[in-house]
């Protein structure tokens, strides 16, 4: 690069990495603000091992997310952005160890387009945004496959102990689930080499080995909770009777997948699908490399389980995002540096149609309030993208991606994400009952239709083996943990509606309920108690809000009331 290249590159990183750490002030949501919580508990507590919720064992993820949010915690406070800079920060090294990936498996030019590839795609900007356990899945994935070629490449121990130490880490984050990729990648290669030996056998004892010694640290409270059956659960029924659809969701659209990754692997996916071709091309040809084998192998049979698995989630995606960089990356390289290529002119009408598409959204869906900042960091990217001289080198279009990307990453963290996010009414409740609630008032959460008789489903949980899976993926779905997280006082659940009267009785306390909620209220408090009505966004359907004419509908208020 030139230096008035350098200068551009370096002034577009500065401001993607200000669009990213807006990001991590979000309010949390669902999944993430569980995971808020329980990181939240930990750090209280101190209970590292043993994970609870307001007490109850928590059994349905191991332990290595909430431990980085919880030391976060420990040090800085908890907030949103305590709880997502560990996380964000342990994402940036997964990057790094998909540049080290690719310059393993091809070289280092190859290694540095992976590594832009992830760090500059939707689906890295999304879920460092809104937590998931695949957000640090991606990282360990990233370091298990870069460790396993390494020393199926070399055979060296240290690359062994490596990639033990990198699988045990990803059954630490997800369960078994994480150490399934990185497995049939390695299976490939070997089965394209021919390389199997009395010393390889043993080899794979040993990692076997490193890797249980690690989930250990997962393993031994599964069992001290719930004995074999937890264990089970743990290592095969959590991820894997998903998979099956025997509890989480029935989903029978096999192409769900196809047309997420389309809009998660922007502004890369056209180089996406012309890698798919180029591999699919040299696997015909029969001009497969044993590292071609390691890439496509890998991600086919991963992306073939998540097709047919009837429990599917968008999330689920970032952790193959190492071999789809890779798979992206050789797109890239077989398509740019050839003059007059379509697809390189294609590439930039989707680049330009999405900016523009991007423009046009604040201005005529959700009639932005155009911030001063917003605005100068929004028009400093389309000034890059412009500047950015015309023609078909590699660096140029590089630049031109880049700014696409910043351009994306501004609108999402600067813009859509907040006005979508922070129209959550817990947050707002929970500052509520901080700046006004005594010592002496405790905080209630009442939600009729969601009211389960937890004795009972904690009963069946520890005395049905054939129930105890389902029961322990349902006994902590229905929490309002955006409240539990936001909220400085220990949130308390009514769990049967005869609880009511007494609570009333007794007064000095604040309830938080829905519609269904307040009209059973409205019959047994008195009339000059005080309520609020909160506004309240239920971000499952995002679609509605931003269609102006049913906006109004997307919201609907929850009431906090306040017995004196």
């Amino acid at each position: 690069m030139n230096k008035r290249e350098k200068i551009i590159f370096s002034a577009a990183t500065v401001l993607i990495i200000i669009a990213y750490l807006q990001g991590l002030f979000i309010d949390v949501t669902r999944d993430a603000a569980k995971y808020a919580y329980i990181a939240k508990e930990i750090s209280e507590n101190n209970h590292w091992f043993r994970l609870t919720i307001m007490g109850e064992p928590y059994n349905q993820k191991p332990q290595l997310l909430f431990w980085l949010s919880a030391i976060s915690f420990k040090i800085f406070g908890t907030s949103n952005f305590t709880y997502k800079l560990p996380i964000f920060l342990y994402s940036l090294l997964g990057c790094f160890f998909t540049f080290k990936l690719g310059e393993s498996l091809y070289n280092k030019k190859t290694g540095l387009i992976t590594a832009l590839i992830s760090l500059l795609s939707v689906i890295f900007l999304l879920y460092n945004m809104d937590i998931h356990t695949d957000t640090v899945l991606f990282t360990n994935t990233a370091l298990s496959l870069w460790m396993l070629h390494k020393y199926l490449k070399h055979g060296k121990i240290p690359f062994l102990i490596g990639s033990g130490v990198a699988l045990g880490l990803s059954v630490l984050t997800k369960g078994t689930f994480g150490v399934f990729m990185p497995f049939v990648s390695a299976v490939a290669y070997l089965l394209s080499k021919r390389k199997f030996s009395k010393l390889l056998i043993r080899d794979f004892f040993i990692g076997v080995l490193i890797i249980l010694a690690v989930s250990l640290a997962a393993i031994i409270p599964f069992y001290a909770e719930n004995g074999f059956k937890g264990v089970w659960f743990f290592l095969w029924g959590n991820n894997f009777g998903r998979i099956a659809g025997r509890y989480g969701g029935v989903s029978t659209d096999y192409f769900f997948y196809i047309h997420n990754i389309l809009y998660l692997t922007l502004p890369w996916g056209i180089f996406l699908l012309s890698g798919m071709f180029y591999f699919t091309r040299d696997l015909i040809r029969k001009k497969f490399t044993p590292d071609d084998h390691f890439v496509f192998w890998g991600f086919a049979f991963f992306f073939l389980l998540l097709s047919i698995s009837k429990n599917k989630l968008p999330n689920y995606i970032i952790s193959a995002l190492p071999l789809l960089s890779i798979i992206a990356s050789k797109g890239w390289e077989e398509i740019v540096g050839k003059e007059k290529n379509r697809i390189i002119a294609l590439h930039r009408v989707v680049l330009f149609l999405f900016i523009s598409l991007i423009f046009i959204i604040p201005v005529l869906i959700l009639q932005t309030d155009n911030t001063i900042l917003w605005g100068i960091l929004y028009i400093t990217a389309i000034l890059g993208f412009l500047l950015v001289r015309a023609g078909s080198t590699e660096k140029t279009l590089l630049l031109k991606t880049m700014f696409s990307m910043l351009v994306i990453a501004l609108f999402f963290d600067l813009y859509l994400s907040p006005k979508l996010f922070n129209l959550q009414g817990a947050p707002e409740t929970a500052k509520i009952i901080d700046e006004n609630s005594t010592k002496e008032e405790k905080v209630y959460y009442l939600r009729p239709d969601d009211i389960e008789d937890r004795d009972s489903l904690l009963k069946i949980c520890n005395s049905s083996d054939d129930k105890f899976a389902e029961v322990l993926t349902k006994l902590h779905f229905y929490r309002n943990y955006e409240l539990m997280f936001y909220c400085q006082k220990k949130i308390t659940y009514i769990e049967k509606i005869e609880q009511i009267p007494d609570i009333i009785s007794n007064g000095k306390a604040w309830i938080y309920t829905d519609s269904t909620g307040m009209r059973k209220l409205e019959q047994l408090i008195p009339d000059d108690v005080s309520v609020t009505a909160i506004p309240n966004f239920d971000l499952k359907n995002p679609i509605k809000y931003m269609n102006p004419k049913s906006r109004e509908k997307s919201i609907n208020n929850m009431y906090l009331v306040h017995l004196e």
